[in-house]
């Protein structure tokens, strides 16, 4: 089990008709990650050992952003998702759709993705016992997500071509990481304690018996 904060990042070039690059689309999602994972032990050394590894983890999003910047520029949009009503900035021309400069502008926010998030994730691990007392893990995963991302609401504006640069259609966030970790055995003893018995026949007690047993006479 190996919790932990990560971040899924795409970039996409925006290209004009004649095939430049006039801009950027950018995509960052933040997941607070709980990932639990099996181990099938391949190698078995007395220092080194490899295990093959299956993993399933749910995912809290902490934040999502998806924004876009271009330069003024004729764009090409694919067919059937231009809307049919244009921002009074962009122009429709039979080649195209002439764009007006875009800086930053946000596409998707937190609330338009689903705020929870499932993976699946195979990949292998190997440990090294470096000495006696310490140990360095690699661990090297791939995860695919299992729900689109965004969500419900923000897939019917899409299809309704509502969204002037997205389109509809089922996303899966797929990544690799690569976790290195160290750690050290700490060994605690535990000191047997001494217990005193009542009763036990030492000098003391034997003489108290025998001047109990003088005043009894």
């Amino acid at each position: 089990m190996t919790p932990g904060i990560i971040s899924i990042g795409q970039n996409f070039d925006v290209i004009n008709v004649t095939g430049g690059n006039v801009g950027v689309r950018k995509i960052n999602l933040q997941y607070l990650n709980i990932p639990i994972a099996c181990k099938l032990r391949l190698i078995d050394l007395s220092f080194f050992r490899v295990s093959f590894l299956g993993s399933i983890s749910a995912a809290y999003l902490l934040n999502g952003k998806e924004m876009v910047s271009h330069e003024d520029s004729k764009l090409k949009f694919p067919d059937g998702i231009v809307p049919p009503v244009l921002p009074p900035t962009y122009t429709r021309v039979y080649d195209g759709v002439i764009s007006p400069m875009v800086h930053k502008y946000t596409m998707l926010t937190t609330s338009d993705y689903n705020p929870i998030q499932f993976f699946v994730g195979i990949g292998l691990r190997s440990d090294w016992d470096v000495s006696e007392s310490w140990r360095v893990s690699f661990d090297l995963r791939a995860n695919y997500g299992l729900l689109e991302p965004r969500n419900s609401s923000y897939l019917d504006q899409a299809e309704a071509f509502q969204m002037l640069y997205d389109i509809a259609g089922t996303r899966h966030d797929m990544f690799v990481q690569l976790n290195v970790g160290v750690s050290k055995y700490v060994v605690l003893e535990r000191k047997d304690q001494k217990k005193r018995v009542k009763g036990t026949n030492t000098p003391k007690n034997r003489s108290r018996r025998k001047r109990n047993s003088k005043s009894r006479r």
